[in-house]
């Protein structure tokens, strides 16, 4: 988590999803952008209705920037937490000779 916090995605990169922090690192980026992107637009603006568009813009990518951000620490907690567990059940199936040729599907826990 702390990873995370440094730098979006590196938690997950760290846990071995990769996909997800090349994907947290690109939201965060890009909303990061975005927002200043959005400032410019609200300083060279020339009318009010135009700042304050520009302006309400900026805010609506900062929060969801601060909730990308959050959700990426949240998510690089839990999965830290659970490295270890085993949510897979253990299926396995074949053929017993002793069966006669019949299929038999086991299931444990």
């Amino acid at each position: 988590m702390i990873r995370s916090a440094v730098l979006p995605g590196w938690g997950q990169w760290t846990n071995g999803q990769r996909f997800k922090s090349v994907l947290v690192f690109g939201a965060e980026l890009a909303l990061a952008g975005n927002a200043a992107y959005q400032n410019r637009l609200a300083q060279r603006s020339t009318t009010l209705d135009e700042r304050e568009f520009y302006k309400n813009n900026r805010s609506q990518s900062v929060w969801w920037f601060a909730a990308v951000y959050f959700l990426n620490l949240a998510d690089a907690y839990v999965d830290a937490q659970l490295w270890h567990f085993d949510a897979g059940p253990n299926l396995s199936g074949g053929i017993d000779p002793n069966l006669k040729g019949r299929v038999v599907i086991s299931y444990a826990f």
